[in-house]
This record gives structure tokens, C-alpha cells and sequence, in this order.
């Protein structure tokens, strides 16, 4: 597995992880917010999904999700997490073909049409993901509720890809 594998992986894993830890919150927690925050807990897991599957894998692949997006929507913590699973599928497909970073993308934003190249798209499905993760664990904080660890290390060590070094000989 390459760098950039490794690291979308990383970035669904966080993913689908918190969506786990959310699982034994009440509805009000679900709903609760924080400023700086983009909304309620479920409501930034869905923008977090969303995003991944609509915006950025239609700019790469000019393919939205199976499912259909709409704004009113609360789905709930199931049907958010087969969705954030088949954004990680479509991940692993995709970046198991050489990906280019400097294909030329057109997108259209607010109004506006930029040039853009695919590797820019790239980098920010996983700012992007990072992000509101780490606005959801504050919400979580702020509810006292113990926010799961999301690093590259945690995932690491979930993954047998860290292990505590043997001692060196004498």
C-alpha cells in the first residue's frame, strides 16, 4: 500500500470510528453543538460524509454515491456509516489505479468556475475529514464524553503497524 492509501485509509477509519463512539449518545447529544462547530454531532458526521461522497468523489470521478443528498436530512447512525463505508470503498478502488495529482479539474464553487488539479482534491477530502472530526470530539469533550483517539497513531497501533520495540542486545 502506498503513502496516499494509507493515508484515506486512515481518514475512513477516524471515520467510521467516531461514528462508532457516537452510537451510546442520546438524541439530544446527537444534536448538541458547539461554537466553531458546523452543527450538531450528527449533522457534522453527515456534512463530513456528504462532502467525501458527493462534492469530491464527483469531481474525481464525475460519480456521486448511491445514495441521494438532501440538505433536510437526518440520517441516522447506521445509515450514516454504510455511507461512510462505501465512501471508503470507493477510496480504495480509486487509489488502486495510479492516480495522477495534476490531472486538470474544472469545479465550480459559489457561483465561480476555478481550474484545479486533481491533487488538491485530494489533500483536502482529508483536511476536510480531520477537521470536523476534531469538531465533533469537542462537542463530545464539552458533553463529557471521552472522545475516541483518531490519530495516525491510534490507527497505527490498530492496525499492527506500531509496536513497542524489543529492547536492543547488550
Amino acid at each position: 500500500m502506498d503513502g496516499l492509501q494509507y493515508a484515506f485509509r486512515h481518514n475512513s477509519w477516524a471515520t467510521r470510528r467516531l461514528i462508532e463512539a457516537c452510537r451510546n449518545l442520546t438524541p439530544e447529544q446527537l444534536e448538541a453543538t458547539t461554537p466553531g462547530a458546523v452543527g450538531g454531532v450528527r449533522e457534522t458526521l453527515k456534512h463530513i460524509i456528504d462532502t467525501e461522497g458527493h462534492r469530491l468523489r464527483m469531481l474525481l470521478t464525475g460519480k456521486s454515491p448511491s445514495w441521494e443528498r438532501r440538505r433536510d436530512e437526518s440520517p441516522d447512525l447506521d445509515t450514516l456509516a454504510a455511507r461512510a463505508e462505501e465512501n471508503e470503498r470507493f477510496w480504495i478502488d480509486y487509489l488502486g489505479t495510479a492516480v495522477d495529482a495534476e490531472r486538470p479539474v474544472r469545479v465550480g464553487y459559489e457561483g465561480k468556475t476555478w481550474d484545479v488539479t486533481a491533487g488538491p482534491i485530494l489533500a483536502q477530502v482529508v483536511h476536510h475529514g480531520s477537521a470536523h472530526r476534531e469538531q465533533v470530539c469537542t462537542i463530545l469533550t464539552v458533553l463529557g464524553v471521552e472522545p475516541p483517539d483518531l490519530s495516525g497513531w491510534a490507527y497505527a497501533g490498530a492496525n499492527g503497524h506500531i509496536v513497542k520495540a524489543s529492547p536492543a542486545a547488550p
